[in-house]
């Protein structure tokens, strides 16, 4: 099977698990600005938690009490 071919098959396969969400709230509150889109979704989906090594995000931990864990206390935590 081409590669083409199998890429579409692995993101038909995804889109029976992931949930697509919609961005309600504009955050500007990382000192990277690039990654307030990732606080933005976190927020407007709700989401318990983010997990990511990235400084700029975790210095935020937590952010509108959502936890920014690494993938270490992450799996500590939970």
């Amino acid at each position: 099977m081409p590669a083409i071919e199998q890429a579409l098959v692995i993101i038909e396969d995804l889109k029976t698990i992931l949930q697509f969400k919609a961005i309600t709230t504009v955050v500007e509150a990382c000192r990277d600005r690039k990654d307030d889109k990732y606080l933005e979704l976190a927020v407007s989906s709700g989401a318990t938690c983010i997990v990511t090594g990235d400084k700029d995000l975790l210095v935020l931990h937590p952010f509108e009490r959502i936890p920014i864990l690494t993938p270490v206390d992450f799996l500590k935590t939970f």
